[in-house]
């Protein structure tokens, strides 16, 4: 890893992209990626071609009570969201019904002296069934409003249910639950899978001894921030490959009407997700620079996974007062505040104080992997203990640098493709 013509401050640019094309040219990380894309991909696919898999029912009638209640049968489906078609057949009377039911798709409704009553040549359907009822019950008043003379307006009025919430904090909502798993699940698994390569890249190179080559050329400030400005250049640019093909996806399908509400969260989520990496990151460098072997990093990685997995449980797990108030805290406000977004249950500035919180502890945690890390880089004998880390005597470095030197990758990423 050459240096040349690279100041001593911009070191970490030759880092970050040797980083990026270890990564790209990694297959593994090539067929989970591919993977990943081709399970949203079928998904969706499948997803698109069930809806537009066309139900279509037929509808005997012999005599015109039952004609008018059949009518009504594909008003209700459209009113549903179905796509169900209802093909009505006439009959002249009961035995030449009878004989139009030869599947199971087709159906006699009559009325009897108990109610209506749909007779299956096999089984019945329970969703034609649900449908015919609330045909029927729609018949029913509209010719009981036609004999007391009240209006479509006034029937409209008369037979409407609407919700209403007091709290809405308080309240669990399907969309908050799979918006909540969606961003748990893309933040836990892109965070663990990068955050995980960064601690074995640093844990094989310690095994190996090429780190004592590599601190030799550039100090170890420059690798870490290298190593971090790279993966989260690549964990970034995957999660927006993945969100692409699924806002892509769904908006071909019945749940496209839902984006524009969702495209605020997900910006929001995206940012949320670079500033929670970046305060990982430095994390899984320093669980790669305690372990001396792929081994150690087994026990040295567990707080960091267990931490995720935490984060993931309750991006979906808490829901009213709980998911306002740990929406705040730093790394769970990651998911739980694009989650809220995506309800309607915060506005913009709770993200932006959200976003601004989990930024003000970010030079902390940076202060402290980085430390372990330049502390523990170079002892290749045996794992080294975060107390045995810190007592260690530290070059004159200070935290503070170290994140300003974070931060100013973010205006300046673009210049690292040209160097891969």
């Amino acid at each position: 890893m050459s240096t040349v013509g690279t100041g001593s401050g911009n070191q970490w640019r030759i880092v970050a992209g040797h980083e990026m094309s270890v990564r790209l040219r990694d297959r593994s990380f090539i067929i989970s990626t591919i993977l990943m894309l081709v399970i949203i991909a079928g998904g969706l696919g499948f997803s698109i071609w069930s809806s537009s898999q066309q139900k279509t029912w037929t509808v005997v009638t012999s005599d015109p009570a039952s004609a008018r209640v059949a009518q009504a049968i594909g008003s209700v489906a459209g009113a549903n969201g179905s796509s169900a078609r209802i093909e009505l057949a006439e009959a002249a009377d009961e035995t030449a019904a009878r004989a139009e039911l030869g599947d199971d798709d087709t159906a006699w409704l009559h009325e009897t002296g108990t109610g209506w009553v749909l007779t299956f040549g096999g089984s019945a359907d329970e969703q034609l069934l649900s449908y015919t009822s609330t045909a029927a019950s729609q018949t029913a008043l509209a010719r009981l409003a036609e004999q007391t003379g009240m209006g479509d307006e006034q029937l409209a009025a008369a037979t409407s249910v609407t919700s209403e919430e007091l709290d809405p904090d308080a309240g669990f909502t399907m969309r908050g639950y799979f918006v909540g798993i969606a961003f748990a699940a893309l933040f836990m698994v892109s965070s663990m899978m990068f955050g995980m390569q960064i601690a074995q890249s640093v844990t094989a190179e310690k095994q190996s001894r090429v780190i004592e080559i590599l601190t030799a050329a550039v100090p170890a400030h420059q690798l870490l921030l290298g190593k971090i400005v790279g993966n989260t250049l690549m964990a970034l640019g995957q999660m927006a490959l993945y969100t692409i093909v699924g806002l892509l996806g769904v908006s071909r399908t019945g749940l496209g009407a839902v984006l524009p509400g969702l495209s605020g969260s997900l910006a929001w989520f995206l940012a949320f997700f670079l500033v929670g990496f970046c305060t990982l990151a430095c994390l899984w460098a320093a669980a790669g620079a305690l372990a001396s072997s792929q081994e150690d990093l087994q026990h040295t990685s567990q707080p960091l996974t267990w931490l995720l997995l935490a984060i993931y449980v309750v991006g979906f797990a808490v829901h009213g007062p709980a998911q306002s108030v740990l929406s705040f805290v730093p790394l769970v406000s990651c998911v739980l505040m694009p989650v809220r977004l995506a309800t309607g249950t915060a506005p913009w500035w709770q993200a932006v104080i959200a976003l601004a919180v989990t930024l003000a502890i970010t030079p902390l945690v940076v202060w402290a992997g980085s430390r372990i890390y330049r502390r523990s880089l170079l002892q290749t004998h045996g794992r080294v203990s975060p107390e045995t880390a810190r007592a260690r005597r530290q070059p004159p470095r200070t935290g503070a640098r170290d994140f300003l030197d974070l931060m100013v990758f973010l205006p300046r990423c673009m210049n690292v493709a040209p160097r891969l």
